[in-house]
């Protein structure tokens, strides 16, 4: 009789349970410490004594600049790389680790049916 309490089906199994749980409870404190204002690192801009945002990147000012001088190509390029960057900051943060929380689960699944011993059997 074999012991299939630590086959390593089963230790991959666990461990995608851990880091289901552990990256929700990393999202729920990212999401609960967030600041509860609009997203985003605008920069403002002082003009007759009045502050406007300025968002700049690939969205502001600098879009037509950027597909100038790189193209249509580029322009895609930047604005992806802003959204990208708007994934490490405030409730996006919490979304974002959820996410990989899931996705690291699913592939500690997809291992333990990889090595599952009934398969060799």
């Amino acid at each position: 009789m074999t012991d299939t309490s630590s086959s390593p089906a089963r230790r991959w199994r666990l461990a995608g349970w851990v880091l289901l749980g552990l990256g929700w409870v990393a999202a729920a404190g990212a999401y609960a410490t967030a600041p509860t204002g609009p997203a985003g690192s605008a920069t403002y801009s002082v003009v007759g004594g009045q502050s406007f945002a300025d968002p700049g990147g690939a969205t502001g000012w600098q879009a037509p600049q950027i597909e100038r001088v790189g193209g249509q190509g580029a322009l895609l390029i930047a604005r992806f790389d802003d959204w990208l960057g708007t994934l490490w900051h405030g409730r996006r943060l919490a979304l974002t680790l959820g996410v990989a929380a899931m996705l690291a689960a699913l592939a500690c699944r997809f291992v333990a049916g990889l090595v599952d011993e009934t398969d060799f059997k």
